[in-house]
């Protein structure tokens, strides 16, 4: 069976990714976060599952934080400062999690 697996530019039901990361997967969160307000799914799924099993994408060039704008990397940046803010926890905890993560899941 699949060990390990991101489910990319996660878009779907917040139970649905509650599962997943219960199931030891990851699920990455596009830069549209940055823009999104509380009540959007991506911002639900920021602030509801783990910290452990989350990571932070682009999709570029779509999904940015800036609509009708091309996305790139750079904007992870106000991915991690907005997990930062919904979750009430500091950027550096954040990017230190975010890192472990994704060394963890490509094993490095």
């Amino acid at each position: 069976g699949v060990r390990k697996a991101d489910f990319h530019c996660y878009c779907g039901k917040l139970n649905l990714a509650k599962q997943i990361a219960e199931a030891g997967y990851y699920l990455s969160i596009p830069s549209a976060v940055a823009s999104a307000d509380k009540s959007s799914s991506f911002a639900k799924l920021a602030t509801t599952l783990p910290l452990n099993r989350l990571l932070t994408e682009t999709d570029s060039p779509y999904m940015g934080p800036v609509k009708g704008e091309a996305n790139t990397p750079v904007t992870v940046t106000q991915s991690v400062a907005t997990f930062a803010r919904l979750r009430g926890i500091d950027e550096d905890e954040v990017r230190r999690q975010l890192r472990q993560n994704f060394r963890d899941l490509f094993g490095l």
